[in-house]
């Protein structure tokens, strides 16, 4: 332990962020949660909305792509509570360029567990013959 510092329980650092009005950290906010989008455009960027006016702004895409292994367009986000349990449908706001002309599609894309692919040989005793 470094000089001079002390060592706070849970609890005690609970009511050291209470009394200085800091919200704890234990409540989650926003989580990295795996999306399953329809169709095949891809999704790089998309901003996440809770519905599809696009009103409420729920989100980020950070990263996006075609899966040939899962036959589907996945893509991880950071999204705010409380839409990111999983089986959640959100909307991702997804720009295509198409023939130099910008083109708006709202896609619905729901949150699923993470890894998208998780076959069985994988975690099998020997290793499964392929």
């Amino acid at each position: 332990m470094a000089r001079g510092r002390r060592h706070l329980g849970d609890g005690a650092r609970h009511a050291v962020a209470h009394e200085l009005g800091v919200e704890p950290l234990l409540v989650a906010r926003r989580r990295l949660v795996g999306l399953d989008i329809e169709g095949n455009k891809p999704a790089h960027n998309a901003l996440l909305y809770a519905e599809h006016a696009g009103r409420h702004e729920i989100g980020s895409v950070t990263s996006a792509m075609w899966s040939p292994t899962c036959k589907r367009n996945i893509a991880l986000a950071m999204v705010d509570a409380p839409h990111f349990e999983v089986g959640s449908t959100v909307w991702a706001d997804v720009y295509l360029n198409r023939e130099l002309v910008w083109e708006r599609r709202m896609c619905r894309a729901r949150v699923v567990e993470k890894p998208f692919f998780a076959p069985e040989r994988r975690r099998a005793t020997p290793p499964a013959e392929f």
